[in-house]
């Protein structure tokens, strides 16, 4: 508690990387992509267990999260 270790820098490279794969892809997960070959269903979230309105908007919401966290621990190094 009260500390920022290495496993918070891990888990904002794991961000990053992620986002660079979306990127990659045209914001498009892969996973999603070989999903859409196996089914005729195309909705928002037809490979994932997530409401409908998360799984359209989850790169925004998610982002936001992401931002947010950001700020906090900008706040934190700071003080």
């Amino acid at each position: 508690m009260d500390e920022i270790s290495i496993l918070l820098w891990f888990c904002f490279a794991f961000i990053i990387v992620e986002s660079i794969i979306l990127i990659i892809n045209g914001w498009r997960c892969p996973i999603t992509i070989k999903a859409e070959k196996y089914s005729q269903n195309n909705e928002a979230g037809f490979d994932i267990y997530l409401p409908k309105w998360v799984a359209k908007y989850n790169k925004s919401i998610f982002t936001g999260i992401f931002i947010i966290e950001i700020a906090f621990l900008i706040f934190r190094i700071l003080t």
